[in-house]
């Protein structure tokens, strides 16, 4: 399908990604000591904290504009502090699209880098309403061989294609490898470029993207596929626009888009967690806030090694302490903001905390943001270690805590407090049921028992021994003596011929005999005899 059968589509595409790159106007990264790129490693195969960052940056500058000689001399001194060369900046603006590509160089390395959606900074959030309300609406063009793309990020990554290829080939003569970058929109759009380039030719070394959008059906994430390693998809876990479009044109009815889960290069940010690098899906609730580029900056700097730390840029001088108040993370030594300054992960079970993010496991009950100081606690069992379950406090005033896992016949609430994983009720003298731990199926007929489903078979009886019910309960050859437990019952051998198995007007009785049969025929008066 041509893109004709969606007219204007690409410029509404354009705003929709836009989300959070007001609050990136004043992302002007200055150096924290050595030029940033120097630690760029061009020929990485996979997953680097420093190239993420990085070019974390330099989808950041992407969004600066290059429209005049100011604003590119301006564009180019940035890049300075940042150890990198102004190349070119490439932009198309046409009645459908509004496509800008920054290029910018090291010795080794050509920086790719497609600007995301503008925004209104009056509305920031506008965008991802566009998205929702008017862009769900998908249409595909065909990529040749490969598979169904969408619509506005193919003509997008088209307009700027020929100049692009022109500028990476005096690049790549000069020996120097290809990355491809870009936030939102511009991810993208840096997918779908490195699938028009390569068809030209051209052989990428990688690809990272920052919240990008699905871009094509299940033939073009295989297609895509083919990078390995070297394509780095970036999400943090509550932002949903890399989990959109949500479902294909009614038309086509293709494959499903491009799931971000299902290869192996997914790189997942979750909020006050460790990154969690190759999983499946994100698990928290979607929320338009995360969608930010800084926001994703800010949970990969905290992952950088101290060192590594200390010498890349950063977007404004880092001069708090844990502790001080402080509006976003740029602000912060340790790299981490909510209310006040704090190093995640850095508080064990009990110590004190002023915000969720500085516990290790568990959450932080301080309350009004460490205006009353709380200490981390636990809300499951699998924040505690493997010996231990969550104990509840009263009305979570910090009572939470971890404890020892309970022993067999100790009280219990619910099976997670035992050591054996189960709990279950005891009936006592008085009528009440006193719920227990107990090991389920671990006595035999004739052990002493707590409750029924510690025995193999049959039941606890009113002596605390397991007896049986029936005599599927006793060994092959014998039957169950089972009474109104108001005896024992026992499994006893079956009865050979002639011997006495009930009285008269005894019935189902057979079952006591090897026979099966249990008749008065030849027995003493009153009695019935096995056959």
């Amino acid at each position: 399908m041509n893109s004709s059968t969606l007219p204007g589509a690409t410029s509404s595409f354009q705003r929709a990604f836009g989300l959070g790159c007001a609050a990136l106007a004043a992302f002007a990264a200055v150096p924290a000591g050595a030029e940033g790129f120097d630690d760029f490693k061009p020929a990485q195969d996979g997953h680097s904290w420093a190239n993420a960052y990085l070019l974390g940056l330099a989808s950041d500058y992407a969004y600066s504009s290059c429209r005049s000689k100011s604003h590119r001399d301006n564009l180019a001194d940035k890049l300075a502090d940042l150890g990198l060369d102004y190349v070119r900046c490439i932009e198309e603006v046409t009645d459908t699209t509004d496509t800008q590509v920054l290029v910018a160089r090291t010795e080794e390395a050509v920086i790719v880098a497609f600007r995301g959606s503008e925004t209104s900074p009056a509305a920031p959030f506008s965008a991802f309403k566009d998205w929702v309300t008017t862009d769900a609406r998908i249409w595909f063009d065909e990529l040749g061989d490969v598979g169904l793309v969408h619509s506005g990020f193919h003509q997008s990554a088209r307009t700027v294609l020929v100049r692009l290829v022109s500028t990476l080939e005096v690049e790549v003569a000069s020996g120097r490898k290809v990355w491809l970058t870009g936030h939102s929109l511009g991810g993208a759009l840096a997918l779908m470029s490195s699938l028009l380039l390569q068809r030209r030719g051209l052989e990428i070394q990688g690809v990272v993207t920052f919240a990008a959008p699905r871009i094509g059906n299940s033939p073009v994430e295989r297609e895509l596929g083919k990078l390995g390693e070297r394509l780095q998809r970036w999400v943090n876990a509550a932002d949903p626009v890399p989990r959109l479009p949500v479902f294909a044109g009614q038309a086509l009815k293709p494959a499903p888009l491009i799931q971000y889960a299902a290869h192996d290069h997914v790189n997942v940010l979750r909020q006050n967690k460790d990154p969690a690098l190759w999983v499946d899906e994100p698990d928290e609730v979607p929320n338009a806030l995360h969608h930010a580029l800084d926001k994703y900056l800010a949970r990969i700097f905290r992952e950088l090694p101290d060192d590594l730390r200390a010498r890349v840029p950063i977007v404004e001088q880092q001069s708090r302490s844990n502790g001080q108040l402080c509006t976003n993370w740029k602000q912060c030594l340790s790299g981490a903001c909510d209310v006040k300054c704090y190093t995640p992960n850095s508080r064990r079970m009990g110590q004190p905390c002023d915000v969720h993010g500085e516990c290790k496991r568990g959450r932080c009950s301080a309350v009004l943001w460490g205006a009353v100081e709380g200490q981390c606690v636990c809300d499951q069992d699998a924040h505690c270690d493997k010996d231990e379950y969550c104990h509840e406090g009263v009305a979570d005033i910090g009572t939470n805590n971890c404890r020892n896992k309970l022993a067999n016949g100790s009280v219990c609430s619910r099976g997670g407090q035992c050591r054996s994983g189960d709990c279950s009720g005891l009936h006592t003298g008085d009528g009440q049921v006193t719920p227990i731990c107990y090991e389920p199926r671990s006595r035999g007929i004739g052990q002493s028992c707590r409750i029924d489903p510690e025995c193999k078979a049959g039941k606890c009886n009113s002596n605390k021994v397991c007896v049986c019910r029936d005599d599927g309960d006793c060994a092959d050859g014998q039957w169950c003596d089972a009474g109104l437990d108001l005896h024992e019952n026992k499994c006893r051998a079956k009865l050979d011929k002639g011997d006495v198995c009930g009285a008269v007007g005894d019935a189902g009785v057979g079952h006591r005999c090897r026979s099966g049969k249990c008749k008065l025929y030849g027995a003493p008066a009153g009695k019935l005899v096995c056959q």
